[in-house]
């Protein structure tokens, strides 16, 4: 239905906002640009958590041609954000809890799972040679949980408790793998 009602309001781009969480993942609404009215600024998930497009797209002509740049544009700007994610990651100064707080929750929880997948294997590669690396690495990992853990005493938002719930939710899983893997 909501495909058939977006075909059928076509001549006014804004018309798809009602429709969109039945077209894409978790977007909710489009940002428009407050003077050109067809250009297509910004994704806006259900918790209004806004994602910038890399470049505009404008909502003219078909409107299933539009849509389809849309989605590629999304797609695109999400590739984008998720390199930016995984190139901080290796930099050295690198602050885990500066960048969950910079990276919208999703990405945040790659993050934590690339992080711990490149110490989880760093510590295996290096096993043979040092017998300590394992406990060493499930202690970081420990405090990594400690600091997420203490992030939820702080005074958070909904969408924000939420996300530090689920990256404490899924740590502990990687945590409880990693200290069966020392033992």
């Amino acid at each position: 239905p909501a495909l058939l009602e977006i075909l059928g309001q076509a001549s006014d781009s804004h018309t798809i906002q009602a429709h969109l969480l039945g077209i894409f993942d978790n977007v909710k609404t489009v940002t428009f640009h407050e003077k050109d009215y067809d250009r297509i600024l910004a994704v806006n998930s259900r918790e209004n958590v806004r994602m910038d497009l890399e470049k505009p797209v404008m909502a003219h002509g078909n409107v299933e041609t539009w849509l389809d740049n849309l989605l590629k544009m999304v797609q695109k700007s999400l590739h984008g954000v998720v390199r930016s994610a995984s190139v901080s990651i290796t930099d050295q100064n690198f602050q885990v809890m500066s960048f969950l707080d910079t990276f919208i929750a999703q990405v945040g929880l790659l993050g934590l799972q690339m992080i711990w997948t490149r110490d989880a294997e760093a510590a295996l590669t290096k096993a043979r040679f040092d017998k300590k690396i394992m406990g060493l690495t499930d202690q970081a990992f420990l405090e990594l949980l400690n600091r997420l853990i203490s992030k939820t005493t702080e005074d958070l938002g909904g969408v924000e408790r939420t996300k530090y719930e689920t990256l404490i939710t899924i740590h502990v899983h990687q945590r409880d793998i990693f200290t069966i893997w020392s033992k």
